[in-house]
């Protein structure tokens, strides 16, 4: 009973979180390709976070946000890319393109990837994945190369409103701009499976306990 009490309410909550429409190539034949993310449900005025996850080798070179939402906080690690800011509005666009940072080899690129977002707001976490085909012809003159990034002081998001920013200092540690956001989200996420794990073993003991005192009587 203890676990529906905090099911219950979290499943309702977690219904409340923003969503996202992707439109973006279902095959990716070119060391190029444009993504647009329409998210929606956002809560006007409260901080939003999210990191979108490329095929391996890939890096975001530009994007862009409309409506314009003011000081917006990027970080960009590996071939993936994230943004933090506060929505202006319940509904923004982000588009952005990506290019193949990576030398193709002799032979073609090809296999099954992901574009895969995951996002956080007041009104919890959530996750948008959409499979993507990779089939790049070997092509030198295709191969799109991404500048080398400055590194960041500090591990501090940097501030931008419609251009790719410089990639973390590796020796300052990478962290998801959601904790940034929402730093005591982890702890409270831990506590939570905490309670209902010792909810869980206290129903065991209970029903365990009243099963051998109707079996002894």
């Amino acid at each position: 009973m203890l676990i529906l009490m905090i099911a219950l309410p979290l499943s309702s909550y977690s219904s409340l979180a923003a969503t996202i429409e992707r439109h973006a190539p279902s095959i990716i034949n070119t060391p190029e390709f444009n993504a647009t993310l329409i998210i929606t449900n956002l809560i006007k005025g409260e901080p939003f976070a999210l990191e979108e996850r490329l095929p391996a080798g890939f890096r975001v070179s530009s994007w862009s946000l409309t409506p314009d939402a003011g000081d917006v906080k990027t970080r960009d690690k590996n071939s993936s890319f994230a943004w933090a800011f506060t929505p202006p509005k319940e509904e923004v666009v982000l588009s952005y393109s990506a290019v193949y940072s990576g030398s193709i080899p002799n032979e073609k690129i090809t296999g099954m990837s992901a574009l895969d977002a995951v996002y956080f707001d007041k009104n919890g976490p959530g996750r948008s994945l959409t499979p993507v085909k990779l089939e790049i012809a070997s092509s030198a003159d295709n191969v799109k190369k991404v500048e080398e990034a400055k590194p960041m002081v500090k591990a501090e998001l940097n501030s931008s409103n419609s251009s790719a920013s410089p990639q973390a200092n590796k020796k300052s540690g990478y962290k998801s701009p959601i904790s940034l956001v929402y730093p005591n989200f982890a702890v409270f996420f831990y506590a939570l499976l905490a309670v209902i794990s010792l909810a869980t073993l206290i129903l065991i003991k209970v029903h365990h306990h009243n099963y051998k005192k109707r079996y002894k009587n």
